[in-house]
């Protein structure tokens, strides 16, 4: 469970209770609490050795994935995010503009 990687206020640089982002079990373990709490996934693993990125920062790519999902799906173009990070461009297949 996340409760076991949580590094208490007292203990972080920041004065405030966070986890190991270097550990990729509490990586894990955040995500899982994330996508319970905010999204209802209830049952959620990768294969151990897999990659898993927070999904704080990959929420936003996921959203805008459905969108254009679902804009192809009903024949119109999605446009490309304005302002921001860019980075999700190359990542979904996206020319750079």
């Amino acid at each position: 469970p996340l409760a076991s990687h949580v590094i208490h206020a007292s203990q972080s640089k920041s004065k405030q209770p966070t986890i190991n982002f270097s550990d990729p079990i509490a990586v894990k373990e955040l995500n899982t609490a994330l996508l319970a709490a905010d999204y209802g996934v209830e049952h959620w693993d990768l294969p151990e050795g897999a990659l898993c990125p927070p999904v704080p920062g990959r929420a936003d790519y996921i959203h805008y994935l459905a969108d254009i999902l679902s804009d192809s799906a009903n024949g119109g173009p999605t446009p490309l995010p304005s302002g921001g990070d860019q980075s999700a461009q190359g990542q979904i297949g996206n020319p750079p503009t």
